[in-house]
């Protein structure tokens, strides 16, 4: 079981955290709320997703906390107040996932910012192989486009000077995994402009973690 810093898979080398909690990887602050516009990064400048603007989204509300589907899976918002790290900009990490088994596929929520981005994703198995899949993220301002699910829809954003009205969405993307192996953890793509906020898999509990 991979389960520490430094674990290795075959020849390579990796490094992950201690916590299978995605919270514990956030480091980037996505949501502001309309009191306080400007405390946000998402667009590499001050434009964030509106805390009130996705508490009124549709077809399915984002509050911290809140639990919602896409893709067949089940997905809970961060439970980060609006201002705090809410989101895992995508920098190479390996990040540690409950290990379930019959597991299919990893569903990520999410969206990229300037432009659709795209890149490979390393998953990590408990037995010491691995595999890669490609995910893809649409921009956040645009209609989700091939292999996106639409999760929510909101008609403006937050920057620093405030409001934009626009359409912008949080889309659900999913990367296929083996599903006779355990998943011990995946290494992101190297890509700043792709934002995760949550993750999500198929599958049962496994036995072993």
């Amino acid at each position: 079981m991979v389960s520490g810093p430094g674990a290795t898979s075959g020849s390579a080398q990796f490094t992950v955290g201690a916590s299978d909690a995605l919270s514990d990887y956030s480091n980037d602050v996505g949501v502001s709320p309309d009191t306080n516009r400007g405390c946000g990064a998402l667009d590499n400048g001050t434009d964030t997703y509106s805390a009130d603007a996705l508490a009124t989204a549709s077809p399915q509300a984002l509050t911290p906390g809140a639990r919602v589907t896409a893709g067949g899976l089940t997905f809970t918002w961060p439970r980060a107040q609006s201002c705090q790290n809410d989101n895992v900009r995508a920098l190479g990490q390996t990040v540690l996932l409950p290990h379930r088994s019959g597991a299919g596929q990893i569903g990520f929520l999410g969206a990229a910012t300037d432009g659709a981005h795209s890149g490979t994703v390393t998953i990590h198995y408990t037995d010491g192989s691995t595999g890669t899949a490609k995910l893809a993220q649409s921009d956040w301002g645009t209609t989700p486009g091939a292999g996106n699910t639409l999760v929510s829809a909101m008609t403006y954003r937050n920057q620093a000077l405030g409001r934009q009205d626009h359409a912008f969405y949080v889309d659900e993307q999913s990367v296929p995994v083996d599903p006779e192996k355990v998943v011990a953890s995946i290494t992101l793509p190297t890509d700043k402009d792709m934002h995760i906020f949550a993750m999500a898999q198929d599958g049962v509990p496994s036995a072993d973690h």
